[in-house]
């Protein structure tokens, strides 16, 4: 439907572009990439001094999903947009591409927003941030338990919001996807940790966790683990032996907080029970 209206479509324009939506994004003839690329060099020439921007080459090209067609063209946007800032003395800003989990160690892109990420997002390995998206997996949602599981395994995370129930200007209408109040919790809770904990060091270390959902700095001597709604978790502190450190729950129902408690590190399976019962809970240990 946008691309029936879309200008990019040469049956709305006299510039000869392609028709096909599939190509526009995948392998347009030497006439549509050569006006991409003057759209995309006016775009950084404009905004060549603002410090905050973040590019993504495209949202969600391809059919049914399948964005394989797309990695060619997307990589070649991506290095256009390297070189040009880079041969006009601009500002470096990151760009990302969308690509199917298998492309995503394959692109020369600064940043990755994977597509198919709907089951447990994988563990963070590549060495780029790489931001999940609800849009790209459920619309408006997502819920608790996929959120935490996805950040836990060391991801960025994204939300999709219509901005109904809120009170602010701009809502959105995405054909009754409403945002998840789930999701509006969870990005909370996970703002207000990032900007209260140093996250700097963590890395993903499901394997330090009885849930298998932990993020990590053992130097540190710091966890943050998602107990899920198990009520309890088991977690490795071997490397904080004889550190005190003080530990408290997250309730991810409505981000309430435990009063904190002090334990011991030394043990090699420390028990922790969550005062939130059955609730799906966050514990966090710091030194």
């Amino acid at each position: 439907g946008h691309w029936n209206r879309s200008y990019w479509n040469g049956s709305n324009n006299i510039n000869n572009t392609v028709t096909d939506f599939l190509l526009i994004n995948s392998n347009p003839d030497s006439t549509t990439l050569a006006l991409q690329k003057a759209y995309l060099h006016k775009i950084l020439d404009t905004l060549a001094t603002e410090p905050n921007v973040l590019y993504e080459v495209v949202n969600e090209p391809g059919a049914s999903g399948d964005l394989t067609s797309s990695f060619s063209w997307q990589e070649l946007i991506v290095n256009e947009v390297h070189n040009y800032e880079a041969s006009h003395g601009y500002s470096l800003h990151p760009i990302a591409v969308e690509l199917n989990n298998s492309q995503l160690g394959s692109t020369s892109a600064d940043f990755l927003s994977p597509y198919d990420y709907q089951g447990n997002p994988p563990v963070y390995t590549l060495g780029k941030p790489v931001v999940a998206d609800t849009d790209h997996y459920f619309g408006g949602g997502g819920g608790t338990d996929w959120w935490w599981k996805a950040f836990m395994n060391g991801n960025n995370m994204l939300n999709m919001d219509d901005m109904h129930g809120t009170g602010l200007l701009g809502i959105l209408d995405f054909g009754g996807l409403e945002a998840s109040s789930e999701n509006r919790q969870a990005v909370r809770d996970t703002r207000n940790l990032t900007s209260s904990i140093n996250m700097t060091a963590v890395v993903p270390r499901g394997d330090l966790s009885s849930s298998g959902y932990a993020l990590a700095d053992i130097s540190g001597h710091r966890f943050i683990v998602y107990a899920g709604g198990a009520g309890d978790v088991t977690l490795e502190l071997s490397s904080a032996s004889g550190i005190s450190l003080s530990t408290f729950w997250l309730s991810t129902a409505d981000g309430s907080l435990s009063p904190k408690t002090n334990v011991i590190g030394g043990s090699s399976n420390q028990s922790f029970f969550s005062p939130f019962g059955g609730t799906l809970a966050v514990l966090i240990v710091n030194p």
